[in-house]
């Protein structure tokens, strides 16, 4: 599939059918499922308010830039603590509920944020160069729209003043607890 030689030996045990199909129609379906998969992440944040200062050429480019993954009731997306890294992501629910917590400095777990379809999260981190400030956490079965740490730097400035906002809310939601909370 790529033009070079072959890796492996591959050796049927028993005896069956083999599906065959040549490098060109190969691609050519890789290459159509990256564009349906673009054409519905496009379709599902252009009705989101995050995104609503970028033309439809932005979106498009951030929805190209989307990779789906997915999480199984109790799965930590995000962890309180972790330092940024190239890895880092910034997160929109497609499917599920995800729940925020952070722990206090006495070690209490305090649920401080629940993010439904549509809502985002991850963007603390990567818009102040910060540790995380709370775990996000699965809850029943869910599915997220990642971007990685370059992909936002580059592509999310037009959304710049509804991230601050929803930052400015983190900080009050933080403070309403009072000054409890560890900062690692």
């Amino acid at each position: 599939m790529y033009n070079c030689p072959r890796a492996a030996t591959v050796v049927a045990k028993t005896a069956g059918k083999l599906w065959a199909t040549d490098r060109a129609t190969f691609r050519g379906i890789i290459v159509q499922a990256k564009q349906q998969q673009a054409r519905r992440h496009d379709s599902f944040i252009e009705r989101k308010e995050l995104l609503d200062s970028m033309t439809q050429e932005q979106r498009a480019k951030v929805a190209d830039a989307l990779v789906v993954e997915t999480y199984e009731d109790g799965d930590v997306i995000i962890k309180q603590g972790d330092e940024l890294t190239p890895s880092s992501k910034f997160y929109i629910v497609e499917i599920g509920k995800v729940l925020c917590y952070i722990t206090d400095s006495n070690g209490r777990r305090i649920q401080v944020k629940e993010i439904t379809e549509g809502g985002f999260f991850g963007e603390k981190m990567l818009v102040e160069r910060t540790a995380r400030a709370a775990e996000c956490v699965a809850s029943g079965n869910v599915a997220v729209m990642a971007m990685k740490y370059n992909a936002f730097q580059r592509l999310m400035g037009p959304a710049e003043e509804v991230l601050k906002k929803a930052i400015e809310e983190y900080h009050r939601v933080i403070h309403a607890h009072g000054d409890s909370f560890q900062y690692i």
